[in-house]
């Protein structure tokens, strides 16, 4: 499969719709959806697929006599797993349409065929302008299916103007993540432990955008999550992040690899209150990002000193901060 390949499905097939694809199952529909539906004649067409791949991208053993049974199982459950649920509105009123992707799907000796339904049409190939669009390379990265969930619903906001803000409750992130039914994550902390932290590290990491979380408590009982709120920042992009101008892959690292976010507040606090030391860090046309990492750089060499003058003691961190205001 030709992993730059763009793959579109309608916004609200993604916000609204019920799947009960597996994690497997989700990077199969990634191949159809990329490979064979989008095409320059812009409809769906008849897709084959050779069992070899489809064995590879299922990710099945070849063993010889339980070979074709195994692909028949994997086959069958895809059949079984393949449609959807679709939230719609008439009259004001909620309806629901489970809607099949294929309207048949065959199996033989050599190959698996898909014929997709005609009324998913509309869904996946007449997407006018309200349709989200992502790289299949980012999405076959994902490493399990609540990142997979979670970074369609990303992108599916990820264009509205501004910088997006999307809040869900905690029910509407289970029937994301499809973890409903999971006892273990009936508990808040864990599900958030478990499940969604890994999903944004996992998308923060491998994917093109940049996701930042904040819990949102219950304002009668501060003790209860009632929800979470995500920050979308595409990474290609440069922005105004809490006072620096930062990509979003950039802030990923600062964050992520080298856990500074603390000198991204530092430099902003900086370039707005002690512009000369800012305009003397951007000697050599430095960038922000240039100037946070030296940052972390000195500090580290301030932190070994101070080891190295008292050995045993507690290692400190100094700001740099303060070497600015002593030298006002």
């Amino acid at each position: 499969m030709n992993n730059k390949m763009v793959i579109k499905k309608d916004n609200q097939l993604i916000r609204k719709a019920i799947s009960k694809f597996s994690y497997k199952q989700n990077q199969l529909m990634c191949a159809l959806l990329g490979k064979y539906v989008h095409t320059k004649d812009n409809y769906c067409i008849d897709t084959t697929v050779s069992i070899d791949e489809f064995r590879q991208i299922m990710d099945l053993k070849s063993d010889g006599a339980n070979n074709y049974k195994r692909i028949k199982d994997a086959v069958e459950k895809f059949a079984e797993s393949s449609s959807v649920g679709i939230y719609t509105e008439e009259n004001g009123k909620p309806k629901w349409i489970w809607r099949p992707y294929f309207s048949e799907i065959t199996l033989d000796e050599t190959s698996v065929n898909f014929k997709w339904n005609p009324a998913m049409e509309e869904d996946l190939v007449c997407l006018k302008n309200k349709y989200t669009s992502y790289l299949a390379n980012d999405y076959l990265k994902l490493n399990s299916l609540y990142s997979q969930n979670l970074y369609e619903q990303m992108k599916s906001y990820e264009n509205l103007p501004k910088i997006p803000q999307i809040t869900f409750t905690v029910s509407d992130l289970h029937r994301i993540m499809q973890t409903e039914q999971v006892k273990n994550y009936k508990d808040f902390n864990k599900f958030k432990t478990k499940c969604i932290v890994p999903a944004i590290n996992d998308i923060n990491e491998k994917t093109d955008i940049f996701v930042e979380v904040e819990v949102i408590k219950d304002i009668k009982d501060k003790r209860k999550a009632i929800g979470l709120a995500f920050t979308i920042r595409p990474k290609n992009e440069y922005l105004n992040y809490l006072g620096c101008w930062l990509s979003g892959e950039e802030i990923r690292d600062i964050i992520y690899s080298y856990h500074a976010k603390n000198k991204i507040l530092e430099l902003g606090k900086i370039k707005k209150e002690f512009k000369q030391y800012y305009t003397l860090l951007r000697q050599g046309n430095k960038s922000d990002y240039e100037i946070i990492l030296n940052f972390i750089d000195q500090d580290k060499i301030k932190a070994a000193a101070h080891q190295a003058e008292e050995p045993g003691r507690p290692e400190i961190v100094p700001s740099w901060l303060d070497d600015y205001k002593s030298d006002l």
